[in-house]
């Protein structure tokens, strides 16, 4: 058996349901994509990498949405300056209720404010 990457918890908290292939499959290409040669590679340039673009700002002609996990932002006092410094004052920066996996869990919410913000 394929361990799963998530805590079970995490699965609960989205109305979407998995089926076992799906949970199976995305913990399958977890496992391999750690192990890729690329991804070991970015880990281990991952502080020179940062310190490179640290003074890089998104142009004010790229519109932006940010959606950031709430947990984050309690866990991480920081973690909503560090990203509205990312960009300019135009660009819309969001809380959504929940962890860091907002992608796998929240993926109607997610879909909803993509789509509010490109109307």
């Amino acid at each position: 058996d394929m361990p799963l990457i998530l805590p079970s918890r995490h699965w609960s908290q989205t109305s979407y349901s998995y089926t076992k292939e799906e949970l199976e499959y995305y913990a399958d290409m977890a496992v391999k994509s750690m192990h890729e040669s690329v991804v070991i590679d970015e880990i281990k340039h991952l502080s020179k990498n940062v310190e490179r673009v640290a003074h890089l700002k998104f142009s004010e002609e790229c519109k932006i949405l940010l959606l950031l996990s709430s947990e984050n932002t309690k866990r991480i006092p920081e973690w909503e300056a560090w990203h509205r410094e990312l960009v300019d004052i135009s660009a819309v920066v969001e809380i959504v209720e929940g962890d860091h996996y907002l992608h796998l869990l929240k993926t109607e919410t997610i879909a909803e404010k993509i789509n509010l913000f490109i109307s």
